[in-house]
């Protein structure tokens, strides 16, 4: 019986000794963690908060502990209204948040709701978002802008071709006897080299964002946005990337935009298909990094119209190729059409870091004239 109950003591202090040392182990976490961490009750009011809450909160001066959350985070105190279905739910969410002095910031929470035995309870982990928030959106509106020069360069190359041959024919014209001196013909050559000057202006992207990126990261980007979506759609994804590839000399937002249309290019190609695969590769050749995107949809009917920024088949869907290839040969780069005997297979061909020496002159020197006939 003596042993007995000294077995029961022995384990009781040593399941004593562990939960005392997993809360030790809580409490050093809970004080010196970076990122702010609160508790609060079914009210709505704060239980708990460490150190950095207490700083991202605006609450240095005063505890947290009684305040209403409502009052700091109030989608989190919206979420403790919500029925739920569950026992514990966990999400994350990027929300409003206001600090003690009433700044408001953008918060990224990650936040449980738990029925305990004392009630209701939420437990959060906070950091801010605000500087991630502004370097997206000062990134996508690089990227807009980027892109708008590219489509109005297009349009503006357009305009100015027809202006050239308007131009010509006008010249020509000129050598009939009964159009001399006519008034009307003069003001149209002078409506023509208004228009000649106009697209003297064509517009091109800079490079002051260009510099020297990891292709495994825009690739990782690529792949959380898109596989998500083909999935839903019964696609799937094929990733066919090299372990070892060296950094490339690129604008970062501009690459992601090019694959980001040939994915999706590729999508509206096999949403009759009755195989449904896109296969992504990524490798060195020769000089180049080379990444492809191959489908198994229809395949393209007729390959010598692509890259064309005005079709009449496609409208003004065909400026999409043409401002992808646009924005890869601002970064010295190249986007084209790979023929195969199923499908479609599109190559961007990437150049090394170690090989930019070798390029003079970037986008300069392959403006819509000095591109190929398909462009």
């Amino acid at each position: 019986m003596q042993a007995q109950h000294s077995y029961r003591e022995g384990l009781y202090r040593n399941h004593f000794h562990v939960a005392r040392k997993e809360q030790q182990e809580w409490r050093t976490f809970f004080q010196n963690s970076p990122a702010a961490v609160l508790t609060v009750d079914g009210d709505g009011r704060i239980l708990m908060a460490n150190p950095a809450a207490h700083v991202l909160l605006g609450f240095e001066e005063r505890p947290l502990t009684g305040q209403a959350l409502g009052s700091c985070l109030p989608a989190l105190a919206s979420a403790l209204r919500i029925e739920r279905v569950n026992h514990v739910s966990y999400t994350i969410t990027e929300c409003k948040a206001w600090r003690a002095d009433g700044k408001m910031f953008i918060a990224d929470a990650w936040f449980s709701i738990d029925k305990t035995a004392w009630g209701t309870r939420l437990a959060a982990v906070i950091v801010d978002a605000s500087e991630r928030l502004q370097e997206r959106e000062r990134r996508g509106l690089r990227s807009a802008m980027s892109t708008s020069q590219i489509a109005m360069g297009a349009v503006l190359h357009e305009i100015r071709n027809l202006s050239a041959a308007a131009t010509l024919m006008h010249t020509n014209l000129q050598r009939v006897p009964r159009l001399k001196n006519n008034e009307d013909f003069e003001a149209l050559g002078n409506l023509v080299k208004a228009l000649a000057n106009i697209t003297s202006a064509e517009l091109r992207p800079g490079e002051g964002s260009i510099t020297s990126v990891d292709l495994h990261t825009v690739l990782d980007q690529l792949r959380i946005i898109i596989e998500t979506w083909f999935h839903e759609s019964e696609i799937s994804i094929h990733w066919d990337i090299a372990e070892k590839l060296p950094s490339v000399w690129v604008e970062e937002s501009g690459l992601l935009q090019i694959f980001l249309n040939l994915a999706q290019n590729s999508h509206k190609a096999m949403s009759s298909s009755e195989r449904k695969l896109l296969t992504i590769s990524a490798d060195f050749e020769g000089d180049l990094v080379i990444v492809r995107f191959r489908d198994t949809g229809p395949g393209i009917v007729a390959p010598d119209e692509l890259f064309r920024p005005f079709q009449r088949t496609t409208g003004i869907k065909g400026l999409g190729l043409y401002v992808s290839r646009a924005i890869a040969h601002s970064f010295s780069a190249e986007l084209r059409y790979e023929p195969t005997p199923a499908g479609s297979s599109w190559v961007v061909e990437l150049l090394p870091l170690k090989a930019l020496e070798k390029v003079p002159a970037g986008y300069a020197n392959t403006t819509p004239d000095h591109q190929d006939s398909s462009c």
